[in-house]
């Protein structure tokens, strides 16, 4: 039986409503429609705003906390006019329910620094927040922002370790520690892989882990060093040539993104998700037969996102024709 996952979303309606909503469809059909809470969905009338807003945060799994152009703009406003802030009162809610947060940057929207952020949200800094935008790219990556949810949701879902230090004498220790840290504590899952490979350098799953780790903080450059240490010491590391290859596209090193997909691929034929990235490299370089080729492989070997993908071959198709 699957795992029923709910998730609130928390964002501003004057801050590009529209392009949150095609978001929230996306996790609706991921997650269901009654597992993603948004706006007043289903508030009865006559309802406490707050007291509405708090109990649908109190069963949601985690808020997903979306920041666009104008986010701190807004509530500047709102702070400097005394008004009502209900975002504000959300954050504050799931800080206090200690619920998972995840925030995510809209159309180049940028982090907003700690001085720009009353002190009961400023820990929101401390939280990589990946970049959604739309245009050409936005099915990579609201697929890429969903494979990260599902991440946390199983980081998050772990029973928290309760070891004190003397109870640490080795590498394993130090790296299941780590392992079973919130993603609201990288920094000391960054600490407790790096222990275990003082303690073992040839450890390739904590060089994997840390670079997951420092991908999440935003740390790309390091994070890369960290699966390429994980694929020297473990050439067979299919999923250390995934994520690396997703770091590669991200920085526009398609080549580079091709041939770990390409080694993933070797090593797991039927490696759905990496054919697919495979493909959008491949369009990112104009390679469009090999895009295509490379998606209908995906699609072969079931891929979730299959009929958008879908979608992807016929225009791609369309442009060939273009071309000839």
């Amino acid at each position: 039986m699957n795992t029923i996952r709910k998730v609130f979303i928390s964002y501003r309606r004057a801050d590009n409503k529209e392009f949150v909503e095609r978001i929230r469809d996306w996790l609706i059909h991921k997650y269901q429609r009654e597992n993603v809470f948004m706006d007043f969905d289903g508030m009865r009338a006559f309802a406490d705003f707050q007291l509405y807003f708090e109990s649908k945060i109190r069963e949601c799994d985690v808020v997903i906390v979306i920041i666009g152009p104008n986010w701190v703009s807004i509530l500047k406003e709102k702070e400097a006019k005394s008004e009502i802030d209900y975002v504000r009162s959300e954050i504050e809610t799931a800080l206090k329910l200690n619920k998972p947060i995840l925030p995510l940057r809209i159309l180049d929207a940028s982090m907003p620094l700690t001085t720009d952020l009353p002190e009961s949200l400023r820990s929101l800094c401390r939280i990589h927040a990946p970049v959604l935008n739309a245009g050409a790219h936005f099915l990579d990556h609201i697929e890429g922002v969903i494979h990260d949810l599902e991440l946390a949701f199983a980081e998050f879902q772990r029973p928290q370790p309760q070891l004190s230090a003397p109870e640490l004498p080795s590498a394993e220790a130090y790296f299941e520690r780590g392992r079973l840290r919130s993603d609201k504590d990288l920094d000391g899952k960054i600490a407790d892989f790096t222990e275990a490979i003082r303690l073992k350098p040839d450890f390739a799953k904590a060089y994997f882990r840390r670079g997951n780790a420092r991908r999440k903080q935003g740390d790309d450059d390091n994070a890369i060093a960290d699966y390429t240490t994980a694929i020297r010491l473990n050439p067979d590391y299919t999923d250390a040539y995934y994520n690396r290859g997703i770091e590669f596209y991200r920085k526009g090193r398609y080549d580079d993104a091709i041939a770990d997909y390409t080694e993933a691929i070797r090593l797991k034929p039927d490696y759905a998700f990496a054919l697919n990235n495979r493909g959008s490299a491949f369009k990112a370089k104009g390679d469009l037969k090999s895009a295509i080729n490379d998606w209908r492989a995906a699609i072969h070997h079931k891929h979730p996102r299959a009929s958008e993908i879908e979608g992807w071959i016929a225009d791609t198709e369309a442009e060939l024709k273009r071309y000839r």
